[in-house]
């Protein structure tokens, strides 16, 4: 990071700072990261389309492109696992009450992304404020419901322990023990 205080003293603080790409990566198989990333083996629902905000989505994105492999030796190869931890991924999602919501969200954000028209009614606004309000309200009551585990108050353990506030993580930690439990049984 650049700060560009430096460059232009009298502008303090609001003078901002500069990110500038001075190399490129490139990972152990030799390919780039640049405008592909890393795709990933097992992909997780999103809003964002990478293709649109990412630095590919720019005209001076640096071009992908691969060089000599480094040597190195594969610890192992999953490839085999791959559709197996896919198929359970995605069954568990479509049942996942949190992941549901989300896939709801990403419907309605793509629905409305390139929306251009908006009622200046103040009733219209209102009724739209109050039904989203009353969605919000009526996934709340259904996380209260899903929470079916009962603590006896023994300060054994909290509620909060038993689970995981983050759908992704929690996911990722299902795919992980699918993993493990074929790798190993």
């Amino acid at each position: 990071m650049i700060n560009l205080r430096r460059f232009v003293p009298s502008a303090g603080d609001k003078s901002g700072q500069l990110k500038l790409t001075i190399a490129k990566y490139y990972r152990i198989n030799g390919s780039s990261t640049q405008n592909l990333g890393v795709v990933p083996d097992i992909p997780f629902p999103s809003a964002v389309n990478p293709d649109e905000v990412g630095e590919s989505a720019r005209p001076s994105a640096l071009k992908w492109d691969r060089i000599r492999t480094s040597n190195y030796k594969k610890y192992g190869d999953l490839s085999k696992f791959i559709p197996i931890l896919l198929k359970k991924h995605e069954e568990r999602i479509l049942k996942e009450p949190e992941f549901i919501y989300l896939m709801e969200d990403i419907k309605e954000y793509k629905k409305n992304k390139n929306k251009v028209e908006f009622s200046l009614n103040e009733a219209v606004r209102k009724k739209e404020r109050e039904e989203r309000e009353a969605k919000r309200k009526a996934r709340e009551e259904a996380r209260k419901k899903l929470e079916t585990i009962e603590i006896i108050d023994k300060k054994e353990v909290t509620k909060k322990s038993l689970k995981v506030e983050d759908p992704f993580l929690e996911e990722s930690g299902h795919v992980l023990a699918d993993l493990l439990l074929l790798k190993h049984g």
